[in-house]
């Protein structure tokens, strides 16, 4: 069963569609015409292109706020500015996080994390700053079971996080209606999930 923000996404989706579909009346058919704007690029091309440029413009309009956040969660996964942060890492004790760019799919790239132990990398590409503080902390007090259930829940935050990309790429090359709305939908399901696994991993620090 979908989430409430999937199920809400899909609603819509479904009421563009209805929307697009009614059939205007008299009276809105008269107001049409006298706010039809002067003609543009695409009242110059064929019924076949109209109809790819009208999908373009749907995936534009309904997808915006879902890019957005995978960009965010992809960007921001913390604020770092109060940070002790050297370059590109961050000392806690004998450890060392150490910031890395990684591309997730061809397009999106996010920073990882490398955790260190003087030349020794422990951990390559942890996916969120708070799980990479939450090993370190696991290290720090010997807490292995701790530091395995973070490992566990920053994987599934990843996948969930290249599930959402792959769908934001797909989104863009999708010209039928139906496909595209199952397509957004299911990004938006990989953002959802991203949120839960977040959530979980702040519960677990």
């Amino acid at each position: 069963m979908p989430t409430k923000e999937v199920q809400g996404m899909m609603d819509i989706i479904n009421k563009l569609n209805e929307s697009a579909s009614k059939e205007p009346t008299a009276a809105q058919k008269l107001k049409n015409e006298k706010n039809k704007p002067s003609p543009t690029v695409l009242g110059s091309v064929s019924k076949n292109a109209q109809g790819m440029l009208k999908i373009l413009q749907k995936l534009d309009e309904t997808t915006t706020k879902v890019t957005k956040d995978i960009i965010e969660e992809s960007r921001n996964d913390v604020e770092l500015s109060a940070m002790n942060k050297k370059g590109n890492s961050v000392k806690v004790n004998n450890y060392e996080i150490v910031l890395e760019k990684a591309q997730v799919v061809p397009g999106i790239k996010k920073t990882f994390y490398n955790i260190k132990e003087g030349n020794k990398t422990l951990y390559k590409q942890v996916a969120l700053f708070e799980t990479a503080m939450g090993i370190v902390k696991g290290l720090l007090f010997d807490n292995e079971s701790k530091v395995q259930r973070l490992l566990d829940l920053d994987s599934k935050y990843g996948s969930a996080l290249i599930e959402a990309a792959e769908h934001r790429l797909r989104c863009r090359t999708i010209t039928e209606g139906n496909k595209l709305d199952i397509a957004m939908a299911k990004q938006g399901h990989a953002v959802s999930k991203m949120r839960d696994v977040k959530n979980q991993i702040k519960s677990a620090l």
